[in-house]
């Protein structure tokens, strides 16, 4: 015999799975590699060897992504791409996103890179990357991200690294 507690979780899932099928404009979306969390943890790097880098290349990287497939499942028109934006905080280059950590160090910052074509993302939201999709086996988005020396003139100094990247991934039809 079910007891009214089984039969109340029973409607709730019943309900959860009804409303799932009732939002059929959307995509499945899971991180790669070393997205963790939606956290890319990054190796870290000495002083030295960040001022020994060239400023605005990104080193001691760390590669991430995202498979996203399922998409519109149940429209009657197919989905034929996706479109990925990405934004956050940056100052005098909009490829590289500020240090936001407390008492971070200075003079390095965080940038991201597609794998694919080796494309600097800008992350001042005017960068619009357009990747095919294939209803039969999804699109993988894939991406490697590092430091990134913002000067050469100016020393990085020892301290934290935090950089914060919105990803806004979009379909075509």
């Amino acid at each position: 015999m079910m007891s009214l507690w089984d039969a109340l979780r029973m409607n709730m899932m019943i309900s959860y799975q009804e409303l799932v099928r009732t939002f059929p404009n959307s995509c499945v979306v899971t991180p790669t590699g070393t997205l963790n969390s939606g956290i890319v943890q990054l190796i870290t790097v000495t002083t030295a060897e960040a001022n020994a880098e060239s400023a605005g290349t990104l080193f001691k990287t760390q590669d991430f992504g995202f498979d996203v497939k399922d998409c519109a499942q149940g429209s009657a028109t197919p989905v034929t791409g996706v479109t990925v934006n990405v934004s956050g905080i940056t100052s005098s280059d909009n490829t590289i996103l500020d240090n936001t950590a407390s008492n971070g160090a200075t003079g390095i910052g965080i940038g991201i890179q597609r794998i694919s074509d080796s494309h600097r993302v800008a992350f001042d939201g005017s960068d619009t990357m357009t990747e095919s999709y294939s209803a039969a086996s999804g699109t993988q988005l894939k991406y490697t991200t590092g430091y990134v020396r913002t000067n050469a003139a100016t020393p990085v100094t020892e301290g934290p690294v935090k950089g914060v990247a919105t990803f806004t991934i979009d379909y075509t039809l």
